[in-house]
């Protein structure tokens, strides 16, 4: 069974891609406008009301993203701002010691096992592919157009506000809206008819050009014979199928892409070979100290990701053992481990620390079973829990060592015993939610 352990991804594998419901496929393309003799609804659309969103809005939707967030390129390092939060509690934490399939039901991966990160500060999801590239945008419907249409307008709203839309009958009739003021913004309905009924847009979708995961290197035609590694504005780059072109000339971009903030403090620092991040990505706090970075090789993700606090201390790194094994540690803030995982293909570790260095907690998965031990801050055992096919065993000590509860599950049947602090057996107390 496909497993998150302590946010690793194990066997993704055994992920099947099934076709994406935001797919886009080529259809019958129509175009209808407020001059338009023959409509394609068979009852004429009619304009509707829109309101706009306040003047100075910084959140809109439009074809070069949501604010300032993108649709594709490299990790969107302002989310880390706009949600307070380090890479590991944004990217690892929602998804740590869960089933994929429970996590997919959650929201956090798409069907084709893609990263999915729902934003709380703003209604918007980003999608990431496999090397943590932008691939999409997923605006909610507390996001609009500059004119006023998202999540929920019908075509008599797009008519009001934008004038015109192109409808694209695709994958399972699903129909694509796009208005020309937002060319790349699609409003999608569950079909044509269905739109032209009434019904509002069930979702927007601004799909990136890292939207089919693409990771090769830049077709010879666009690769420069004398390479020569430039240096350029990140913002500069256009992206065409995953390959990073020159600003004005349909060449592959080789060297070094630097992006700045509104003061001109660099924010992050990408390298590129043949239109293809090929060696370190960095990204900085302001004063240029390292915030985080992964590692690149011809388009694909390298293992080991590295961040750090703002005063420089470690946060995260990963990397593999010599059995080559997955490796992730989070450090507290002053430099203390906080969490270690290991996945092996066969066993499954992961262990948490109180700040002062005591052991926490130690879990161990292999062939199918679980152990899991949790101690008090002082060092005593406090809890020990065993699954073994289908028998779980747990048993509880209070902190003078004195065994307080077992319990066992086995066939359906439960048997639980409890005993007070000086080791006399007593009656079991009502069952608690049982949080080890």
């Amino acid at each position: 069974m496909t497993q998150f352990y302590f946010g690793f991804l194990l066997c993704s594998s055994l992920f099947v891609l099934v076709p994406n419901a935001h797919a886009h496929t080529k259809g019958h393309r129509l175009l209808a406008s407020s001059t338009d003799r023959t409509p394609i609804c068979k009852t004429p659309v009619k304009k509707q009301p829109v309101q706009k969103p306040k003047a100075g809005t910084p959140w809109v939707i439009q074809s070069d993203g949501v604010g300032n967030i993108p649709p594709d390129g490299i990790f969107p390092i302002q989310i880390l701002d706009l949600e307070q939060k380090s890479f590991y509690d944004l990217y690892f934490g929602p998804i740590k010691n869960k089933e994929h399939y429970e996590a997919m039901m959650e929201g956090h991966f798409d069907q084709a096992g893609h990263r999915t990160i729902k934003l709380s500060k703003i209604d918007l999801t980003v999608v990431l592919s496999f090397n943590n590239l932008v691939m999409s945008l997923e605006p909610g419907p507390g996001l609009r157009t500059p004119e006023g249409t998202g999540v929920g307008s019908t075509l008599g709203q797009l008519l009001q506000a934008h004038g015109a839309y192109e409808m694209t009958s695709g994958y399972e009739e699903v129909c694509s809206v796009e208005v020309p003021q937002h060319p790349g913004v699609f409003f999608q309905y569950h079909s044509c008819e269905k739109a032209c009924a009434g019904e509002g847009a069930y979702s927007v979708w601004i799909p990136g050009e890292n939207s089919w995961d693409e990771s090769e290197m830049a077709p010879e035609a666009l690769r420069s014979k004398n390479l020569q590694k430039l240096q350029m504005n990140q913002n500069e780059l256009r992206f065409k199928q995953g390959v990073a072109l020159m600003p004005k000339e349909e060449l592959a971009f080789s060297g070094t892409a630097i992006a700045t903030d509104k003061n001109g403090q660099k924010v992050s620092e990408a390298n590129y070979l043949h239109g293809q991040l090929h060696g370190d990505v960095t990204y900085f706090y302001p004063g240029a100290t390292k915030r985080l970075m992964f590692s690149y090789e011809k388009g694909k993700i390298k293992p080991g990701i590295k961040s750090w606090y703002a005063d420089g201390q470690k946060d995260l790194d990963s990397d593999h053992t010599k059995e080559n094994c997955r490796r992730i540690t989070k450090y507290y803030e002053d430099g203390q481990k906080e969490e270690e995982g290991i996945n092996c293909y066969e066993q499954q570790t992961s262990k948490r620390w109180y700040q002062d260095g005591q052991l926490k907690s130690k879990e161990v998965r292999k062939d199918g079973a679980l152990t899991r031990k949790r101690w008090f801050k002082s060092g005593e055992l406090k809890s020990k829990k065993v699954i073994q096919d289908d028998k779980e065993t747990y048993k509880r000590w209070y902190k003078n060592g004195k065994l307080k509860k077992k319990e066992v599950r086995e066939g359906g049947k439960v048997k639980r015993k409890c005993w007070s602090k000086k080791g006399k057996s007593k009656a079991c107390s009502p069952k608690k939610k049982n949080k080890s």
